[in-house]
């Protein structure tokens, strides 16, 4: 399998879609000049590896990196959101919390203007001693519970979801709520239709120190 070339002659692993090899070895790659995709031949099928709507329109999208500093009681990231991506995933790496099992809340921002209210979440969790709990906040100033300190200066780390801040849509808000003394889901949804560029997370009481938040965007599909 090969297309000539003035040059070469020869160019292995080069074809196009309606010449691709008719008997490949698991493992073989190649081009196609036609749709400019890469492939490898899977054992039964080509796989596409490079290039075209599928591959390039899938995975995360590395947006930003903050770090905390030192303590701090709230962290403003901005350019967080914009029009590449229309969901997101926020992830807290070794922030360390002064005070034991606080709690991190988040509020959505545009420009340097304060976030607007009506935030609603319901929290589902267990205790470590047994039992189902839940914990619920309806047409609040924000949510409550994304995340969850462990023991005073601990290094906490967890990650939640945003769907379409950066729309003009209602935002929602999964996540994860894991403590010394619980752990549970946590979701809700910010009930203004308008676009956000900026979160802000601070904490119910004490001080973050150390660590970072990364914003990573959903490639649009």
């Amino acid at each position: 399998m090969a297309i000539s070339n003035n040059s070469t002659g020869i160019r292995t692993g080069v074809c196009t879609s309606s010449t691709r090899p008719t008997a490949p070895y698991e493992g073989q790659m190649i081009y196609e000049t036609d749709t400019d995709l890469t492939y490898i031949w899977g054992g039964s099928a080509w796989q596409q590896v490079s290039g075209g709507t599928a591959v390039g329109n899938s995975g995360l999208v590395f947006v930003k990196q903050q770090t905390v500093g030192s303590g701090v009681s709230s962290v403003i990231v901005t350019s967080a959101f914009n029009a590449t991506c229309d969901n997101y995933l926020i992830y807290f790496n070794a922030v360390q919390c002064s005070v034991a099992n606080d709690s991190f809340v988040v509020q959505l921002r545009t420009g340097s203007t304060t976030s607007t209210a009506s935030y609603y979440f319901s929290l589902i969790y267990n205790a470590y001693t047994g039992g189902i709990n839940q914990a619920a906040q309806s047409n609040g100033s924000s949510w409550n519970n994304v995340g969850r300190g462990i023991s005073a200066n601990d290094a906490c780390s967890f990650s939640f979801n945003l769907n379409a801040p950066f729309l003009s849509a209602k935002t929602t808000m999964t996540g994860t709520a894991i403590g010394s003394d619980l752990t549970g889901a946590n979701s809700g949804y910010h009930n203004v239709a308008s676009s956000y560029d900026q979160f802000v997370v601070s904490l119910n009481s004490g001080t973050m120190t150390g660590g970072s938040i990364t914003v990573y965007g959903y490639r649009k599909g």
